[in-house]
């Protein structure tokens, strides 16, 4: 069911993401013609925001139409530029 779809996102999102991630997202299904989507829209976030992923986080940045992993120097790099 699209209640258990958003709640399973939502728990993903939380221990992935964490709270300040979460709290930046919008979630949503949608009709479109015939079919649903799931949309997500993300806010910009005014700290940095790193996924957790067995014991390893990464550092993603969004460059036009892709997103890059950046490596601990860049990431560095980035966070002292931007936040």
């Amino acid at each position: 069911s699209n209640d258990k779809l958003l709640l399973h996102l939502a728990h993903l999102i939380d221990h992935k993401l964490g709270k300040i991630a979460a709290s930046n997202l919008s979630v949503a299904i949608r009709q479109v013609k015939e079919a649903e989507i799931l949309r997500v829209d993300c806010a910009p976030s005014a700290e940095p925001i790193y996924l957790d992923d067995k014991n390893d986080q990464y550092f993603f940045v969004r460059q036009s139409a892709q997103t890059v992993s950046y490596n601990l120097e860049d990431t560095v790099h980035y966070i002292q530029s931007h936040f």
